[in-house]
């Protein structure tokens, strides 16, 4: 549900251009149980349900199969890290890891058995890393 910001909002000066807040809620079902989940949105975008909603699918769908790739790779849903700058230095690694395993184009391996086959075959890693476009 897309609404104008009121041009005397007082978040108007917190956000330049913030035109837009937007409310979805999102209907989950999952092992026969429905939950809700409500998002809050703010937007420079002009409020229009249908451009903002195919933007904010978009959005979430490149979320989500980037944490599924992260998650399948590395499993980082079982890591416990409890300091801030160590999750963040982590996943920055881990996402510079796949971005290097995606650029080897000479096996149709995924970026977990690639990761697998570096872990396991020195010469394997040496050329991935010979190989990376500057």
């Amino acid at each position: 549900i897309p609404a104008p910001v009121l041009k005397d909002s007082p978040h108007r000066q917190t956000w330049p251009g913030l035109r837009t807040l937007a409310v979805v809620l999102k209907r989950i079902e999952r092992d026969n149980i429905e939950t809700y989940e409500t998002r809050f949105y703010l937007s420079s975008l002009p409020p229009q349900a249908e451009h903002l909603a195919r933007v904010i699918r978009a959005h979430w769908g490149i979320e989500n199969s980037r944490h599924w790739t992260m998650d399948v790779t590395f499993h980082e849903d079982r890591h416990r890290l409890l300091n801030r700058n160590g999750v963040s230095n982590l996943s920055a690694i881990r996402r510079l890891a796949v971005s290097i395993l995606r650029q080897d184009t000479r096996t149709k391996l995924g970026a977990k058995n690639k990761r697998f086959k570096a872990a396991m075959d020195p010469d394997y890693i040496i050329k991935v890393l010979e190989n990376l476009k500057s």
